[in-house]
Order: C-alpha cells, then sequence, then structure tokens
C-alpha cells in the first residue's frame, strides 16, 4: 500500500484532517500531504501513503526552498530567483471593499474601505504587473513558523507577528468574471509552491485602491495532477468499504516527473540497501535520480561524477 491517493478535499476540512481519515477509513500506518490547502478551500489534494511519504521533498522541492525564506526574507544581495519548475493553479473569488483578520471568509472582518467599488478594467489592468517574479507578505494566519511557533497560533492570542517576505513567481493571474456592480470577482492563477492566495488577493485589491478577502478557493492542478484526476472522499469511502481502493491507488513513481532513471543489479540493490554507493550506468550527475531494480522503484539518489549515492531508500 504504498503510493499517492489524489483527492477532492472537501470544504470544512483541514488537509491533516484528510489523512487522519484516510488512515482510518483505508487501514493506512503513515500518510502526509504534498501541500496544505486551507481549511475552506477545496481541490486538488495529494496524499502520499507509507513509503511514499519519503518521497514528498521531491515533489515539493521548491516549496522547500521557499520555506527556507519564510523569516530570512530577501535582499538586494540575494541570488537570482528563477521559477521553480511545480507549479499550482487556483480558482478564487475575492470580496472587495473590506477585508478579515485571516484574509478569508472564515475571519471576522477587520476593516472597510470607503472607497468605490474596481471596475473591471482596473482590475484587468491590476493583473498584469503582478505576473513574475514577486516578494510576498504571508498571511498571519498561517503555518509558518516565527520562533518555532506557528504564526497563526501566535495571532490568535494577540501576540504581534512579523513575517518577512517570501520570494514566489506568479506564472499567470486571469480575471475569470466579475458581473457588472458586483462586489466578488473571480480569477484564476497558476503560481509557484509557496505562494498564499489569500495574500495575493490582498494585495491585487491594494493595487485598485480598496481592501479584499477570499470568499471561495478551488485547486485546479498541483504539478502535473489536475482537477479531473481527482477522486471524492465519498467514493473512495464506498472503495474502501468494497475493499477496492487500491485501484486508485497511483504508484510512486508516476508522479515523479522527468527525473531520470538508474536501472541497479541485484548486487547493487543490496549495496544500496546497505547506504553503499553503485556505478550509475553512464546517467549524467544529477541532484535527484530514481533508481529501480528490475521494474520496482527501490530508492532515490543523486548522482555525481558517474556515481549513483543512495538518498532515501524504501522499505518493502
Amino acid at each position: 500500500m504504498n503510493g499517492w491517493l489524489l483527492l477532492d478535499k472537501p470544504q470544512g476540512w483541514t488537509s491533516t484532517h484528510v489523512g487522519t481519515w484516510v488512515k482510518k477509513n483505508c487501514g493506512v500506518k503513515k500518510v502526509g500531504h504534498v501541500g496544505t490547502l486551507d481549511p475552506m478551500a477545496t481541490g486538488v489534494l495529494i496524499l502520499a501513503l507509507n513509503e511514499a511519504t519519503k518521497l514528498i521533498p521531491y515533489l515539493n522541492e521548491g516549496a522547500a526552498c521557499a520555506e527556507g525564506q519564510a523569516e530570512g526574507g530577501t535582499s538586494e544581495n540575494s541570488p537570482p530567483f528563477f521559477p521553480p519548475p511545480r507549479q499550482k493553479t487556483y480558482e478564487f473569488d475575492v470580496c472587495f471593499g473590506k477585508t478579515t483578520d485571516t484574509l478569508d471568509s472564515e475571519g471576522a472582518i477587520t476593516e472597510e474601505s470607503r472607497a468605490p467599488l474596481p471596475s473591471k478594467k482596473q482590475l484587468l489592468e491590476a493583473c498584469e504587473p503582478m505576473v513574475g517574479p514577486q516578494e510576498q507578505i504571508p498571511p498571519l494566519y498561517s503555518a509558518l513558523k516565527k520562533g518555532g511557533r506557528r504564526a497563526c497560533d501566535l495571532a490568535r492570542q494577540g501576540v504581534p507577528v512579523t513575517l518577512a517576505p517570501r520570494r514566489i513567481w506568479i506564472h499567470s493571474l486571469k480575471l475569470v468574471d466579475f458581473p457588472e456592480n458586483a462586489e466578488t470577482a473571480r480569477f484564476c492563477a497558476t503560481v509557484s509552491p509557496g505562494t498564499y492566495v489569500r495574500a495575493l488577493a490582498r494585495d491585487l485589491a491594494f493595487r485598485v485602491g480598496t481592501l479584499g478577502f477570499v470568499t471561495h478557493l478551488r485547486r485546479l492542478q498541483d504539478g502535473n495532477v489536475t482537477a479531473r484526476a481527482i477522486i471524492s472522499l465519498e467514493k473512495l469511502e464506498n472503495l474502501a468499504h468494497n475493499l477496492k481502493w487500491l485501484e486508485v491507488l497511483v504508484p510512486m513513481e508516476a508522479l515523479l516527473g522527468d527525473i531520470p532513471d538508474v536501472f541497479v543489479s541485484e548486487r547493487e540493490r543490496k549495496d544500496l540497501l546497505l547506504g553503499r554507493p553503485v556505478a550509475a550506468g553512464g546517467v549524467q550527475d544529477s541532484s535527484a535520480v530514481k533508481i529501480f531494480f528490475h521494474k520496482q522503484l527501490i530508492a532515490m539518489g543523486a548522482v555525481r561524477g558517474g556515481v549513483c549515492f543512495p538518498k532515501r531508500v524504501l522499505c518493502f
């Protein structure tokens, strides 16, 4: 039972709650999730089961790099920032003219703007300059840690919190729908890992001279997983009840993209299990490779100078 489950996270559930539900209903010992969705959000949620949890960093490499900037911020001396290959696409609604403490509809309204509601033209003009590299200040209500504690926990306790900007990349930002005289508009954005849509909505509203918060949020795509590939918890529950849920379990190697493959012999497999390097079989230097014995993924590693070094060995 090692692999990925591609789920449609229901509204009102935390990502951790979904993982706990899968443990209980599918009899899985270990579950991790790739990228956290806010409780109010729905859509693509990738769960790693058992040994697949060791592979999460290889899917989340871009997000992990961004997490490293959470407290340190950026400076003029920072190296050039290039967008990580992994992208995420969201559909979201923004209510203009007011804001909440959480920057979404689950929070309490903290401020209202006297400025007129933005026009469609203003919103279209505001979207264009936001595409590309940005420095985004995360929401105070987030899981980012400050001094070893989650920012959201500090915020709930009334402790002043200042979060440093994080480097993100907005690949596209489009106005999808904005009915005449409405206060809510729908957008679609493709962004780098580590981007907060709630903060994106806040910054977009600021550009048109007002306030704003998210009232609807759905993840349409995460990497190469689209909403067309996900299943509901109701369907998974039915499959689990009939002992058929393994039919929707995605193989571990399926989501690892174009990471190079290294194939090893029986003797090399035994060496890898002991943590010993083996020949790379002609594979060029790479910080990440998939290591196969026959057709089974047995480890992740790195190649340097024609030698393959095991990094994460999978246990079966």
